[in-house]
């Protein structure tokens, strides 16, 4: 019985070691956020943009392409 139980043991272990660290990343960045830390979207790793994009900037350009195609 333990020699069946055990492989699903150490993968059950691996499983959340790893989302433990997943949670420790997630939790350090958002401690780096709040302090005004490095931000880093999706968008500034694949250098689409240099910035973090607030709301605003998002809806000014929607009104500018409504302007546009009225």
């Amino acid at each position: 019985m333990c020699e069946k139980t055990a492989p699903r043991t150490r993968k059950h272990r691996a499983a959340l070691s790893s989302q433990q660290s997943a949670l420790i990343a997630r939790e350090k960045n958002a401690k780096q956020s709040a302090s005004g830390g490095i931000h880093t979207t999706p968008a500034m790793a694949a250098d689409l943009t240099d910035r973090v994009w607030k709301l605003e900037d998002i809806v000014a350009i929607l009104v500018e392409q409504e302007k546009k195609a009225s």
